[in-house]
């Protein structure tokens, strides 16, 4: 599995992610996207037949009915399990905030508008256009 690439062409950001990158659907995506992506990069050790430990990396699609449990619950539960970067995708504000775990406690590490590049400060050079994900060019 490690060196292997995955191609989503929907997101051509993210087409060079290896293959150990999750996509997981939750009820709240909406048809054609995805709710939940997120990394075990470092820690393949996690993966057997499910996934037995944090991902390096989540990210989440907000949603009207997704906003105070990604906003405040997944935060804290993620935040306890030592999820090193939070992603939040906020349709409604059009924006991209991203959360790094510093000593046990999320920082925000920035926060991206149509026209920006939103960067991962766990990934290097892991960056993605945000003008694609609201449907801008």
């Amino acid at each position: 599995m490690p060196g292997k690439k995955c191609c989503f062409p929907a997101f051509p950001a993210m087409q060079n992610l290896p293959i150990h990158s999750l996509f997981l659907p939750h009820r709240g995506a909406r048809k054609g996207g995805f709710g939940t992506m997120g990394s075990v990069q470092q820690r393949l050790g996690i993966i057997k037949e499910r996934i037995m430990g944090a991902a390096d990396l989540v990210a989440e699609v907000l949603s009207p009915e997704s906003r105070r449990r990604d906003r405040i619950d997944k935060r804290d539960l993620y935040e306890q399990h030592g999820v090193r970067e939070y992603w939040l995708i906020d349709p409604e504000a059009k924006t991209v905030e991203v959360l790094h775990l510093d000593s046990g406690t999320y920082q925000l590490a920035g926060r991206w508008h149509p026209g920006e590049r939103a960067r991962s400060r766990l990934l290097k050079g892991f960056e993605v256009p945000v003008s694609p994900l609201f449907g801008a060019a």
